[in-house]
């Protein structure tokens, strides 16, 4: 990725952050940006979907059945968004409705994998757990690693998630 030039705070305004803050949180954008790019090809590049796929039928994988606005919620994806991923999903036959709903409302479906959707979670989780084996743990070593998780794990439960 090219780099970037330094913020300018002059051109917008008083900055909150230091310059050490700011260049430590551009590293961790921009860091999560290259990592995820460099994650998602690797899928792509086996014959698999990119993480939002894998994000739902994850979510899906961890329960009997989910609503299309808890799949939306757990994910943190627009309903819009999941409500599409759901449709080509069930196209492709990776997961199915369970119980139909009154009305038109396709928020309140439940919808579960098929078998070949868990067959294939499984394939995809395993090509992310060695993307990731390869391209963070080998990188920073188990112990940075962990740390790492451990503080964006604090980060989250600061937001309530």
């Amino acid at each position: 990725m090219t780099a970037l030039p330094p913020f300018d705070q002059d051109q917008y305004g008083a900055a909150l952050l230091n310059m050490n803050e700011r260049t430590a949180w551009e590293s961790v954008v921009y860091g999560g940006w290259q990592l995820m790019a460099r994650v998602n090809q690797g899928l792509v590049d086996a014959g698999f979907s990119s993480t939002p796929d894998l994000r739902v039928l994850e979510a899906l994988g961890r329960v009997s059945r989910m609503r299309i606005s808890d799949i939306a919620a757990a994910t943190h994806i627009q309903m819009s968004t999941v409500s599409r991923q759901i449709s080509r999903l069930l196209d492709q036959g990776l997961v199915e409705r369970v119980d139909d709903v009154q009305g038109d409302d396709a928020r309140h479906r439940w919808v579960r994998p098929t078998a070949a959707g868990s067959a294939y979670l499984r394939e995809l989780v395993e090509l992310r757990d060695s993307l990731v084996r390869e391209n963070v743990v080998d990188v920073l070593g188990e112990e940075d690693f962990l740390e790492l998780g451990r503080l964006f794990k604090k980060l989250a439960q600061n937001t309530g998630q």
